[in-house]
């Protein structure tokens, strides 16, 4: 085998699981040879009485059925099968609302985009409450913890200093002091 690029056969292609295309083609044999290759469906053989049946129901689909019984139907035979065999979709039209408006909506035209309008400007007034209620509150908080941090760095600052002077300018009043032995 020859290939266009480096390949450790034997890493590159270990899967646990291999990754396949929609067709069920390993992912690592490129798309120009998986698309040449002719995709037939396969059904177990507990189907083949009833799409004989099928087959022998409808003249126009025998061909496809028959097919598929020996497992040469192909994925474009399929679709030509499936769309030639479709039908266009049931619609119940008084379901369906109509696209014009009555004379009676018609005169409440201006009601309508006044009551739009208003809306609007609710949702705009309410949008920016809430962003002047939330940037507040962020700046508050904000402001509260700079003010709490400055009292906590304060206290370390001024118990650092009262330390200091405790232990170099008082050493009587020192705790676990030596007395000199006078030897040295």
């Amino acid at each position: 085998m020859s290939y266009d690029r480096p390949v450790n056969v034997d890493k590159d292609l270990e899967y646990e699981m291999i990754p396949r295309d929609a067709f069920g083609v390993p992912a690592h044999i490129p798309p120009d040879l998986s698309t040449n290759i002719l995709h037939t469906y396969a059904v177990p053989p507990e189907y083949y009485p009833a799409l004989k049946r099928f087959g022998d129901e409808n003249p126009s689909h025998k061909v496809w059925f028959d097919k598929l019984i020996h497992g040469q139907l192909s994925y474009l035979e399929y679709e030509e099968m499936f769309y030639r065999a479709s039908k266009p979709l049931k619609t119940n039209r008084k379901r369906i609302p109509l696209g014009f408006r009555t004379a009676e909506e018609e005169t409440r035209h201006e009601e309508v985009n006044w009551d739009g309008v208003m809306r609007s400007f609710q949702q705009r007034a309410w949008g920016e409450y809430l962003t002047y209620y939330v940037a507040t509150d962020l700046l508050f908080s904000i402001i509260f913890g700079l003010w709490v941090s400055q009292l906590w760095v304060s206290q370390v600052i001024y118990y650092r200093e009262d330390m200091k002077l405790f232990y170099v300018e008082a050493p009587e009043h020192k705790i676990w002091w030596l007395n000199p032995r006078g030897d040295l």
